[in-house]
């Protein structure tokens, strides 16, 4: 018979304690993300290190309800076994060695508001653009958004901070592809008199829709900043378009069309959002229009 959630969690940090020993410290935390949404999380950490490995346990819980304890645990391992060095984990470092991996990330401003507080930011319509510092190594991936205190750490300003991550931002590889394509689909052949009930036009008007993201799929709506791009889109909708906000990793282009309602847009947005986005990964609930003559990036009415 299975365990209950918080006997599971109980358990598991038992079992971790008596493997780390007095090396190590195991401790549950909470995690923040975006949105607003906190996960629970369990800590361990090597002794004397300022960083540690975190776990989700709701996906620790889903491995043992899938396989078993053994499974949990082994997983365990084998995320600590992906960590690098203790030393490697110098944060908030050197700013000089991680200017390079300072990013921009927009978020809901309202959702995401009690975070806001204590990170820099800037406003865009209904986002506010925060900053991350990510770290990779050979086998592990790591971020987080960026407080206050670390700028004071590097000894800069948010100005500093802002065209070092627009700097970063203009030297990422971003792609445009028709959604189809972007799903490995085949485009929707134009067709006339197709039969009714079939589902054909909805999948022509799918494929009107473009994606546009980082080569990473990473935080990719990012691209909504680099005016370059916004301009690279307009040119191959031969016009103004929307912007559907389809996560944080990626945003969808629509060419505006004279019998398109952007309240219609909206509500397919918030479809969008509730079945098939988890929450962490909304980015708006509002539909964005770019005017190719003003340059502009404005809410569409």
């Amino acid at each position: 018979m299975w365990m209950g959630y918080e006997e599971f969690t109980e358990a598991v940090r038992e079992r971790m304690e008596q493997e780390t020993g007095e090396e190590g410290k195991v401790s549950f935390c909470s995690l923040k993300k975006n949105n607003g949404i906190r996960q629970d999380g369990l800590e361990i950490r090597e002794e004397g290190s300022r960083a540690g490995t975190v776990l989700r346990m709701e996906r620790l819980y889903g491995l043992y309800r899938e396989r078993g304890m053994d499974h949990a645990i082994n997983h365990i391992r084998e995320m600590l076994g992906r960590k690098p060095d203790p030393a490697a984990w110098d944060i908030p470092g050197d700013w000089e060695e991680v200017r390079g991996n300072i990013r921009l990330v927009p978020v809901h401003a309202d959702w995401n508001r009690e975070m806001l507080e204590n990170c820099p930011h800037r406003n865009l319509l209904d986002l506010a653009v925060a900053y991350r510092l990510e770290l990779e190594h050979e086998k592990y991936r790591a971020s987080t958004f960026i407080p206050a205190w670390f700028l004071n750490q590097w000894g800069i300003t948010e100005q500093e901070l802002w065209e070092t991550a627009m700097e970063n931002l203009q030297g990422e590889a971003y792609k445009t592809e028709s959604l189809p394509e972007f799903l490995g689909t085949f485009p929707c052949p134009e067709q006339e008199g197709g039969a009714a009930g079939t589902g054909q036009e909805n999948f022509c008007g799918v494929a009107r829709l473009y994606v546009l993201t980082n080569r990473d799929m990473h935080y990719g709506a990012a691209g909504i900043l680099r005016k370059d791009l916004l301009e690279e889109c307009a040119g191959k909708l031969q016009g103004n378009f929307y912007i559907l906000p389809s996560s944080v990793h990626e945003i969808l282009l629509l060419a505006e069309r004279p019998e398109m309602e952007a309240e219609d847009l909206r509500e397919m947005v918030r479809c969008v959002n509730r079945e098939e986005v988890s929450r962490e990964e909304w980015l708006s609930e509002n539909v964005y229009y770019y005017d190719r003559e003003k340059g502009e990036l404005e809410i569409a009415l």
